[in-house]
Order: structure tokens, then sequence, then C-alpha cells
């Protein structure tokens, strides 16, 4: 159960803050294929190795993540939700979120 907490409106716009920033490094780790989520492989074209994401300039970067994002989820999924069993010790998780990656395991 939750505990409730009340918090400042300037605490709260943080603490997203820092939930967006923790998602967006975990999609770019996605899209250099390290970490603890992977991209579907319907989007395996977005793929980048890590040496080829370091050669790149922010704005090359940039554009390659827009890809994700741009993405809509009825580009991304079937519309089904599937159970899945708790991912194996160091198996990689889908991406989750509105940019057309699966929910990451439980």
């Amino acid at each position: 159960m939750f505990k409730k907490t009340c918090v400042s409106e300037f605490e709260f716009a943080q603490s997203l803050q820092k939930l967006i920033q923790h998602q967006e490094n975990d999609l770019e780790m996605a899209v250099i294929d390290q970490g603890p989520y992977q991209v579907r492989n319907t989007f395996n074209h977005i793929i980048t190795s890590p040496n080829d994401w370091v050669k790149m300039t922010p704005n090359q970067r940039k554009r390659a993540l827009c890809k994700v994002h741009g993405t809509k989820i009825s580009e991304a999924s079937d519309g089904s939700l599937t159970h899945r069993p708790q991912a194996a010790q160091g198996a990689k998780k889908p991406y989750s979120g509105s940019t057309g990656f699966p929910s990451p395991l439980p």
C-alpha cells in the first residue's frame, strides 16, 4: 500500500523531471542495445552500435531518438496484451513507454 505524501509543486516537478530523464536514458540505452531494456523486433532498424552512437553528433542522436518518439502506438503494437513471466536474472526487458515499445516485465 502506498503512503500519501504532500509535496510542493516544485518538488513534484523535480520528481517528474527525474523520471523523464531516467526514461530518456533507458530509451537511449535500448537504442544502443545496452542496459536492461530492448526494442521490439519491429524496431531493430533503430538499433545503433555503441561505437557508432558515440561518433554521432548530438543532433544525429536527437534525430535517431525522434524516430522512436514519433512512433504511433498503433504502429508499434498489435493491440494485444500478454502476461509474461518474470524475466530471468540479467535478461533484458522490452522498453516501455508511449514510444511504441512494450511494457517492461514485472
